[in-house]
C-alpha cells in the first residue's frame, strides 16, 4: 500500500499509520530553475517524514516527487 504525503500536512504526521504502508511518496522537492540543483526548502519536512515513518515501519520505502504544485515548468524547459 502506497501513501502520499504533501508538505503542508506536517501536523498530521503522528497520526499516519505508516505501519500499514510499504511505500510513501513525499511531495514535493523542486529544482532550482537556474542551477538545476534540488531546492532543499522542504528538507526539514522530508527529514521529519523519514524519521517518523521509519520509527513506525523500518522497512518503508520513501519516494520523492519533484515538480508539481505551484512549481510550474520553468526548471524543465530547455
Amino acid at each position: 500500500i502506497m501513501g502520499y504525503f504533501p508538505t503542508y500536512r506536517t501536523a498530521e504526521l503522528p497520526n499516519i499509520q505508516f505501519n500499514k504502508m510499504t511505500d510513501v511518496i513525499f511531495a514535493f522537492l523542486n529544482f532550482n530553475a537556474t542551477t538545476g540543483a534540488l531546492d532543499m526548502t522542504n528538507a526539514a519536512v522530508l527529514n521529519n517524514l523519514i524519521t517518523t515513518a521509519r520509527a513506525k515501519n523500518p522497512t518503508i520505502r520513501i519516494h520523492i516527487s519533484t515538480g508539481g504544485g505551484a512549481f510550474g515548468t520553468a526548471a524543465f524547459n530547455t
